[in-house]
């Protein structure tokens, strides 16, 4: 099994900072083949393309703990009733 290594966003969200992160953020994610995550929907179950889903679920929990841990501690509560990466970013938007 591949080891999963983290994405990291060198700057912290602290409220005053968002064109800065959500830039530094979209360029990480383009960098991974990772900026998907942020503007588009999972892909739905077909019962052939589990394999997809499991990997997109994956590649998602990665995105989301790179904004989560690039974001002050303070925030990081109001996060977490959404599910994927893509309801975070609008979020924060």
């Amino acid at each position: 099994m591949s080891q999963i290594s983290p994405i990291v966003i060198n700057i912290t969200l602290d409220g005053s900072n968002y064109p800065e992160w959500s830039f530094c953020v979209e360029t990480t994610l383009r960098g991974h083949g990772l900026y998907s995550h942020l503007t588009d929907d999972p892909p739905k179950s077909d019962g052939n393309n589990a394999s997809i889903i499991t990997t997109w679920q994956i590649n998602d929990g990665k995105v989301m703990a790179a904004i989560v841990n690039s974001i002050k501690q303070s925030m990081i509560m109001s996060l977490r009733k959404f599910k994927i990466a893509k309801q975070i970013w609008y979020a924060l938007k």
